[in-house]
Order: structure tokens, then C-alpha cells, then sequence
């Protein structure tokens, strides 16, 4: 028999799928007919089905086989599926953290951004990481983001985010 598969939707940037993903499988066999599939998804116990959905952040390893009606297996057919569908965070640090009972700070303040794109609890191989984080102040340029020290009078905008590697 042999066997072939359909991914639902294209990888985004560096190859990670950003939503999740459906395989099919196609299954045929000119001699006796095609009979079933069964895949395992990361090492989880085996399945039998011609549909399977990839929902879960990280690499995900899929490996399926179809048989025929008269019992022969097809070459196995693995693919690997890393998925990160959730945008990296961006946290914003300000030196003093609070102004003045006024609403003013009265010194000089520091920001600090730092990203990440892994949730709270997540191990960070299970996403594809942070690749840019951006910065503009009031209606400056965007910029590759980097500490910044506010000690002129006035008000101030810091407009951020980051890009994660997957896009």
C-alpha cells in the first residue's frame, strides 16, 4: 500500500505552524484495497483514523502506517509539526516603578523591555522563541528595542512589541 498526507495550512516563518494543523492521510492499494491507518503523535498510544488534528505548542512528532485488505503495512511515514500559536509577551520595567503622589516622576526614569514567548509554566522548547522586539518613543522611528533613560520634562509614549520566530 501506499500511503500520503495532506497538511491543512503552510508553516509560517522557520518552519513552526502558527495555528493549529489537520493532516490527512490518503491511503491506496491497487491489489487488494486499501484498509486503515493508524499514526502516533508524540509518542502517545496509536490511533487509527485518516484524520488527525495538531493542536498541541511545541515539536510534535507524527508517525503513521496504512495497511491493505490482505495485511501488508506501507513504509512509515513521519513528519515533524512544531507549532507556536500564541504571540510572545513584552513586560515593560520602569526605574522608579511608581511617580510621585502628584503622578509626576520627578527623576530620571529608566525602561527596561523584556519578551518572552514562552507562558507562564511552558518549557521554552515547546515554543519558537523571541526574535525582535520593537520600540517607539512618541512619534519617533521604530527600533530595535534597548534601554532607554527619560530625564528631560514632559510626556513621554512608549509604543512596543515583539515578533516571535514562528511570525
Amino acid at each position: 500500500p501506499t500511503l500520503t498526507h495532506t497538511v491543512s495550512s503552510e508553516p509560517g516563518n522557520s518552519g513552526w505552524y502558527v495555528a493549529p494543523v489537520t493532516v490527512t492521510f490518503g491511503l491506496t492499494d491497487p491489489v487488494s484495497g486499501p484498509d486503515s491507518v493508524t499514526w502516533t503523535l508524540n509518542d502517545e498510544p496509536p490511533v487509527a483514523g485518516d484524520v488527525v488534528v495538531i493542536d498541541r505548542p511545541g515539536i510534535n512528532g507524527l508517525i503513521a502506517t496504512g495497511q491493505d485488505v490482505a495485511g501488508n503495512l506501507s513504509q512509515p511515514l513521519a513528519l515533524v509539526l512544531p507549532l507556536d500559536d500564541q504571540p510572545p509577551t513584552t513586560t515593560l520595567t520602569l526605574t522608579p516603578t511608581q511617580p510621585q503622589p502628584s503622578g509626576y516622576f520627578t527623576t530620571a526614569v529608566s525602561a527596561q523591555l523584556q519578551a518572552s514567548d514562552a507562558p507562564q509554566g511552558t518549557p521554552t522548547t515547546a515554543v519558537s522563541g523571541v526574535e525582535t522586539t520593537w520600540m517607539r518613543v512618541d512619534n519617533g522611528p521604530w527600533l530595535a528595542a534597548e534601554p532607554l533613560q527619560f530625564d528631560t520634562d514632559g510626556f513621554r509614549t512608549l509604543y512596543y512589541f515583539s515578533i516571535d520566530v514562528a511570525g
